[in-house]
């Protein structure tokens, strides 16, 4: 009786470690990596927060250049990159471009109301889509400003036709939402599209 108590418990013990390291398996399948870039003030650091960031603690509250960070409710990580140092650094562009290869989907921010800047975002995205054949999600951010867009203006500043055209030839999923990220409007849609783009749902 006493060897049978033993047994059940051992087989319980079991069963529980077994469960355990399917829990891990599964969660390390389906782990995917994001790249979250755009020019200052763009809305790298709220965007971060927007998706549950909070209880993370940054250096003046922003993630250093190059900072891994992880979501991991949605068992995703993701890295933020500041392009300022990718064009002034050969080595920070010889591991963005390694960060690139083992991503599976970009996020770019656009600061839809800082119209002098656009240049730099054209060009960050145009180097993106030369480099990923992965999915990319645009969003021009703070829509609810009034120095924000119109959505078509932003468009030629961007040259999004070309950066489409790119995108149709390698078939790299692309979509473009607008949003305010500080006030959650407009981000729902668009990262549910790059989840399923990327097989986190």
């Amino acid at each position: 009786m006493l060897d049978m108590k033993i047994f059940e418990n051992m087989f319980k013990y079991i069963i529980q470690i077994i469960q355990r390291i399917l829990v891990f398996l599964r969660i390390r399948q389906i782990q995917k990596t994001i790249l979250v870039l755009g020019i200052d003030n763009s809305g790298k650091t709220v965007f971060l927060m927007r998706l549950g960031m909070d209880q993370y603690n940054y250096t003046n509250n922003r993630p250093a250049p190059h900072e891994e960070v992880y979501v991991r409710q949605n068992h995703f990580k993701i890295r933020f990159i500041n392009p300022d140092k990718y064009h002034r650094s050969r080595h920070a562009k010889k591991e963005i471009l390694q960060w690139l290869e083992e991503a599976h989907g970009s996020v770019l921010l656009v600061d839809g109301r800082d119209h002098e800047r656009l240049p730099e975002s054209k060009q960050l995205i145009q180097e993106i889509i030369l480099l990923t054949r992965n999915p990319v999600l645009v969003f021009y951010n703070k829509c609810d400003t009034k120095e924000f867009g119109p959505v078509e203006k932003i468009d030629d500043s961007l040259d999004m036709e070309h950066i489409k055209l790119i995108c149709n030839q390698k078939k790299i999923p692309f979509n473009v939402k607008v949003c305010t990220i500080a006030k959650r409007l407009g981000i729902t849609e668009g990262l549910q599209w790059l989840y399923k783009e990327i097989g986190v749902y």
